[in-house]
């Protein structure tokens, strides 16, 4: 999974998007295809979690908004959409707070 700009084909700035590491069409380094997941424990929503790009500055945060079950991106707290319940729930304390 790869967070990256829709370049204009979108109403949000970012999307998400599947990739191969075979694809040759960009050098592949870690940094590019890692992802930041924490835990929304801290804000009293023990069972939440949130999904975003391990970007050198700033996360971006996969999140589905209204009317849409694409996956996109948010610089910004993205709110309820970007708050994603796993099944079974992570055990509190196995993911760093976000």
């Amino acid at each position: 999974l790869a967070i990256r700009a829709t370049t204009g084909t979108a109403f949000s700035p970012f999307g998400t998007y599947s990739v191969e590491l075979k694809d040759t069409s960009a050098p592949w380094k870690p940094e590019d295809i890692m992802l930041r997941v924490c835990s929304m424990g801290s804000y009293g929503k023990h069972s939440a979690i949130m999904i975003g790009s391990a970007g050198a500055v700033k996360t971006i945060w996969a999140y589905v908004h209204m009317g849409s079950w694409s996956v996109y991106g948010s610089i910004s707290n993205p709110g309820e959409g970007g708050e994603w319940s796993p099944n079974p729930p992570m055990p509190y304390g196995a993911l760093p707070p976000c």
